[in-house]
């Protein structure tokens, strides 16, 4: 949702407020501050997140205004802010105005944080009431509802503030984002374009339009959105991560590897943009580069699959054989399988230079995987039991073989050289480790006598 922040704190009147009130600390000279100037600069302090700030102005406020309504009406919302919503009845509960709309909004917000939609509907609905319909307390209860995710309600009251005034920005704003929010991207996408007719230079509406594409898998179209906004503002430099994903996935490498550096200079240890760096190296065929951003990135988020799948491919891609069946090792003990096809590729290349041990630990991972799709990867059986037969890890040979000799009897006894199709499991179980034995014994024999 757009930034919520009243018109007033950009107004003249509350910069000077502002600056009388920041002066008196460095010039010391006492000024007087009613309790309603004392509730706007701490709702401005809360608004840009120092809080420390609005406690002391409301403290201050306080040791002037000891029991003023509005003063304590800030400090309940900044003690519900910071997630103290029994010291924020306390204070309410100690307010003498028991009837006061503020008072009333503040009551129904504490009840909303504690998961008292029904009753934070009854108090807010009296403070409309005592407020004469004011349509900014009908968007501030909006929001809340929008903020603590109660949508129901939060559709029920942008219907009640459109009945009242249908060309309420505010509610037509507010419409569009609880479509956004409850993943109603097509209605909400026609909303921010009818707010863009009347506001054609709101950067908002084009950000939500640009989230909605990516969301949508629109890459072309959310690219689109960011070129508005640069027209509009040739120094806009937000949602950047969001903008590399739609190039890199609309083969604009070259753009995204340049926004990358430059944010990677500035965030040089920001783990996701190392990560998106890497990806995007490695599909310009720069893997050694690659590798060492992705090994940023996976000292970062060591517990991410991906960064470690990611890396995988690129130390692979670079001819680092052992390196990436170390990587895919890490990614399978997160949890995540590899594509088949990455590690058919890597089994091969393993394979190629002999360390079968290597791919019965990367294999073995692999089916340790909870809750692992046995149908997608069944064709890994067949070959890790010939490299734990060959390696002589016996009881994992005897694991997969018969796994894969009950996924297909035939095709596991010929790759073993069984030509009697009709052989038990059991048998050949026991034959082919007999025969291994026999051959790693007479291997050893033979060592010593060259010895």
């Amino acid at each position: 949702m757009k930034e919520s922040q009243s018109s007033y704190f950009d107004s003249n009147e509350f910069l000077e407020l502002l600056n009388s009130y920041e002066s008196m600390g460095q010039d010391g000279v006492s000024r007087y501050f009613d309790g309603i100037d004392i509730s706007n600069l701490a709702e401005f302090y809360s608004s840009t997140d120092e809080d420390d700030k609005a406690l002391d102005a409301i403290r201050y406020g306080l040791s002037v205004h000891p029991s003023d309504p509005d003063i304590l009406i800030a400090y309940g919302h900044l003690l519900l802010k910071q997630g103290k919503s029994s010291e924020a009845g306390a204070v309410a509960d100690s307010i003498s105005e028991t009837n006061g709309r503020e008072l009333l909004f503040l009551k129904g917000s504490i009840e909303l944080f504690d998961e008292h939609p029904d009753m934070a509907d009854v108090l807010f609905s009296q403070s409309v009431e005592a407020g004469d319909e004011d349509l900014g307390l009908y968007a501030d209860i909006i929001s809340l509802y929008i903020d603590y995710v109660q949508y129901d309600y939060a559709q029920k009251w942008i219907d009640r503030g459109l009945s009242i005034e249908p060309d309420y920005k505010d509610f037509l704003e507010q419409q569009a984002d609880l479509f956004f929010a409850t993943m109603q991207y097509d209605r909400a996408a026609d909303q921010y374009n009818r707010l863009l007719d009347e506001s054609p230079y709101d950067i908002y509406y084009w950000e939500q339009l640009a989230c909605i594409a990516y969301r949508q898998e629109d890459w072309a179209r959310a690219l689109d959105c960011f070129e508005y906004i640069e027209a509009i503002d040739p120094m806009y430099d937000s949602m950047e991560l969001i903008r590399v994903e739609c190039l890199i996935e609309t083969d604009h490498y070259a753009d995204a590897e340049a926004r990358l550096r430059k944010m990677i200079g500035e965030e040089p240890e920001s783990g996701e943009v190392a990560f998106l760096l890497g990806n995007v190296l490695g599909l310009q065929q720069k893997s050694e580069e690659a590798v060492g951003y992705l090994s940023q990135a996976v000292e970062q988020y060591p517990e991410d699959p991906q960064m470690h799948l990611q890396l995988a491919a690129a130390q692979h891609d670079c001819g680092r054989y052992e390196d990436a069946a170390n990587s895919l090792i890490r990614a399978f003990r997160c949890g995540s399988p590899s594509h088949p096809d990455n590690i058919r590729h890597l089994v091969l290349s393993l394979l190629q230079e002999d360390r079968t041990e290597l791919v019965c630990d990367m294999l073995n991972a692999l089916f340790d995987i909870p809750d692992l799709d046995m149908k997608e990867y069944s064709s890994f059986l067949t070959p890790l039991a010939m490299c734990c037969w060959q390696s002589g890890r016996y009881e994992d040979f005897r694991r997969y073989f018969s796994i894969a000799f009950d996924n297909d009897p035939a095709a596991t006894l010929r790759l073993f050289g069984i030509q009697d199709l009709s052989t038990s499991k059991e048998t050949a179980t026991d034959i082919l480790i007999h025969v291994a034995r026999h051959q790693s014994e007479n291997n050893n024999i033979t060592a010593t006598q060259q010895n």
